[in-house]
């Protein structure tokens, strides 16, 4: 978890897990469409053409919210002219901010994978010369 103060806004950035844990995004394509909803993906995914429709159903249904999409990190709140969309019905902090890069143990997997990548071919060549 980091934060990011901007000139406009102060933002609580947390890792996919946590993210999901949080906002409860709607993936499942059945449940969209029993909402009366057809994403553009088999993940839940809208597009930008599909904006208004998220707006007005979301102003019907104020459980529900829209999480915006920049294809890498995602935005717990509505913003114009985002690449995907995505609709979810738990905590609504507009200030939430999903960022895939942000995992407390991320360095220690690289590391460890990094470490192993490099003593393969370490390994392989001490078999050949013995």
């Amino acid at each position: 978890m980091g934060a990011v103060a901007n000139d406009q806004r102060i933002e609580l950035i947390v890792d996919s897990l946590a993210f999901q844990k949080r906002v409860k995004m709607i993936y499942d394509c059945a449940d969209l469409n029993w909402l009366g909803l057809t994403p553009f993906d088999l993940i839940g995914g809208f597009c930008e053409a599909d904006q208004q429709l998220l707006l007005s159903f979301c102003a019907e249904n104020p459980h529900f919210h829209i999480v915006s999409c920049d294809g890498e990190r995602r935005y717990n709140r509505f913003l114009p002219d985002f690449r995907i969309y995505y609709l979810a019905a738990g905590e609504r902090n507009p200030y939430l901010v999903c960022n895939p890069w942000v995992n407390p143990l991320r360095p220690i997997i690289d590391e460890d994978v990094f470490g192993k990548w490099c003593c393969e071919p370490h390994e392989v060549n001490r078999r050949r010369k013995g």
